[in-house]
């Protein structure tokens, strides 16, 4: 619509401007000369639209041979050319010739034909374009043109289960398939399992994809029977397309055949100016209940692209010609056609429709297939593994695998270095994986304990937990304490990002426990040491108090070490005790007591001695009062 519009300002635009420059009747322009910025501003403008018109559709610079064009149009110049012999009469001899090979309407098709020559009629229910003149040259020339505008943009397809019924003609036998036992026995043993139709469709679409190879040597000539190609494994386009729709009808799904033309180019607007009639492609339609024929390609390996367009449903004569009114020598000796792309706008292109994404689970990765288009499609992934002895990709896997709009599916690989590539939208995911081992006493790796030395496989760039204790009691005595990691970081909690292999190891240097032990008295000491180091053990006084006249007197240290001296030290080799040993006697203070007691006991009766043997004499006044005191 926006092109419509567009040219139609064009055309009113160049109107105006043909007004606006045509000569008066005094043969001067003087509208020009009243008004000169009027044809300025006319002519930017058509420039304008000129420019919004070729770039209203999408940028062939952002096409590729892996995105899906759902809209686009094509403008086709059929040219027909009749070569005739012999002598004819003027006027009364006519040639006829009905080519059918011409674009069909069709659900997703709308075509608008533009004839220079002829007309197009309804034969045998079929749709031609119509030479008939009676102009005749030994070289006639006749062209025409076709619009043609392709869109697939399609609602979700319903999972509809199988068989389907009252489809009789697109279930049944034909010329090329014939169901035969081995075909049918195939289908079934390809549909075991199946729960709807487009399930189906992937599956016989993986396995034609796999197993049939294309070679033109084998099917580029006389086209083969389904089981002809089931037999031989090789054909083109035809077999491909004969053997799904034979597999599709096998299990009750109607199919039928389509005949077009593939412009299979990265970029159709390559093909401009060229003959596609080399571009003669086949596919096929299944039937879905409550949603109408769902286009399918064997080939291509796709269900829906707006590359292709529709000319015809079986293999049917493509043109006929014949002459009336002519003399016996006259004779048609050659008809032949040719289709010109000469013009191409691809209205929507999708990209990137699917998008692949990684998953890190415990025992194994996961792929997430999404399609984030508005498309239903049919997803090619193939998977490579990468082998560490030859170090190089080695094929792995491969499937098809149905997806509507805005759903995704799950792809599950064990833990090792992987490549998987959609087929559809070009997009690749490396699964690298890399040997991580860990080792410790005992360490903690997203949320799980292990002890000892692990080693784990994990995928690149994914993220993981690792923690280790602080302290970690072994037994009575004796413990591990965290000394930091190989790496040199420090803490006992941390997250580690995956690059590329890697060794943790998480250092606990040992400790031993020192217990100092005393009944009586100040010590020290007792603390946890580090393996083989040097404790001391120290104790404060030699004697306690006791219970007068009793104290409690150091005797020596007795358990892991024995010495006499307040002072002692252990090497710290397992844990150890130390014990002070103490002995209960009569204390410093009653010893004391007990010297001045004696003492005095012994001055008293001396000094009364010798007073007696001393003279009497006059006492001097401190001479009584030192009496007075001893008396």
């Amino acid at each position: 619509m926006k092109r419509l519009v567009i040219s139609d300002c064009m055309i009113l635009i160049e109107e105006m401007v043909e007004e606006m420059f045509k000569p008066s009747a005094s043969g001067r322009n003087n509208r020009l000369k009243t008004k000169p910025l009027y044809g300025i501003f006319f002519i930017i403008l058509h420039l304008i639209l000129l420019y919004s018109n070729h770039f209203c559709t999408c940028n062939a610079s952002s096409l590729s041979g892996s995105g899906v064009i759902s809209v686009a149009e094509y403008t086709l110049q059929y040219t027909l050319r009749v070569s005739c012999s012999g002598k004819y009469y003027p006027g009364k001899t006519s040639i006829r010739v009905e080519l059918f090979d011409i674009p069909l309407q069709t659900a997703n098709q709308k075509v608008q034909a533009i004839l220079q020559h002829g007309k197009i009629e309804n034969l045998e229910g079929r749709e031609a374009w119509v030479i008939e003149t009676t102009d005749i040259h030994m070289v006639n020339v006749f062209t025409s043109t076709f619009i043609v505008r392709v869109n697939i943009t399609t609602p979700p397809v319903p999972n509809q289960t199988l068989p389907v019924s009252n489809m009789g003609e697109y279930l049944s036998p034909d010329k090329y398939v014939t169901l035969n036992s081995e075909v049918v026995r195939q289908a079934k043993q390809l549909a075991s399992g199946v729960r709807s139709i487009p399930e189906a469709v992937a599956r016989f679409v993986e396995w034609i994809q796999k197993n049939i190879a294309y070679d033109v040597k084998v099917g580029g000539g006389t086209r083969l029977t389904d089981a002809q190609v089931l037999r031989l494994r090789a054909g083109v386009c035809d077999e491909f397309s004969t053997l799904f729709i034979a597999f599709c009808r096998a299990i009750g799904i109607p199919a039928r055949r389509v005949l077009g033309y593939g412009l299979n180019a990265t970029d159709p607007r390559k093909l401009l100016n060229s003959d596609i009639s080399e571009y003669a492609h086949s596919w096929a339609e299944v039937w879905i209940p409550d949603y109408g024929w769902l286009t399918v390609d064997p080939t291509w390996s796709d269900i829906g692209d707006a590359r292709r367009i529709v000319t015809s449903r079986e293999y049917e004569y493509s043109l006929r010609y014949q002459w009336r009114n002519a003399p016996p020598e006259f004779k048609i000796t050659n008809v032949s056609y040719s289709i010109t792309l000469i013009d191409c706008k691809v209205v929507d292109y999708v990209n990137t429709p699917v998008k692949l994404s990684k998953e890190e689970l415990e025992d194994m990765q996961r792929v997430k297939i999404e399609n984030n288009s508005s498309l239903p499609l049919l997803c090619g992934i193939k998977v490579e593994k990468w082998d560490e002895e030859t170090n190089r990709w080695q094929p792995y896997s491969s499937q098809t695998i149905f997806l509507n709009p805005n759903t995704y599916c799950f792809l599950d690989l064990n833990k090792d270095t992987y490549w998987v590539y959609s087929a559809l939208g070009g997009v690749s995911l490396t699964l690298r994986v890399y040997s991580i081992s860990i080792s410790g006493l005992v360490f903690t790796v997203d949320g799980r304990e292990y002890r000892g030395s692990m080693t784990f496989r994990w995928s690149e760039c994914s993220s993981h937990n690792i923690s280790v204790p602080q302290v970690l009691e072994e037994s009575e005595g004796k413990r591990h304490v965290f000394q930091g990691w190989n790496d040199g970081e420090s803490s006992t909690l941390r997250t580690i990002t995956v690059r590329g292999p890697g060794s943790y190891s998480a250092y606990f240097r040992t400790q031993y426990l020192l217990k100092v032990e005393s009944e009586h008295g100040v010590t020290s000491g007792s603390d946890w040491y580090d393996e083989n180091t040097i404790a001391t053990a120290r104790l404060y006084n030699w004697e306690e108090p006791a219970e007068f006249p009793y104290a409690y007197v150091f005797k020596g240290w007795v358990g892991d070490a024995c010495g006499e001296s307040l002072e002692i030290q252990i090497v710290m080799n397992s844990p150890k005790v130390l014990v002070a040993k103490w002995e209960k006697t009569f204390s410093k203070k009653f010893y004391i007591l007990l010297a001045v007691i004696v003492t005095v006991a012994i001055s008293i009766p001396l000094i009364l001695f010798l007073r007696k043997r001393t003279k009497p004499r006059y006492l001097q006044p401190y001479d009584q009062l030192t009496v007075s005191i001893f008396s």
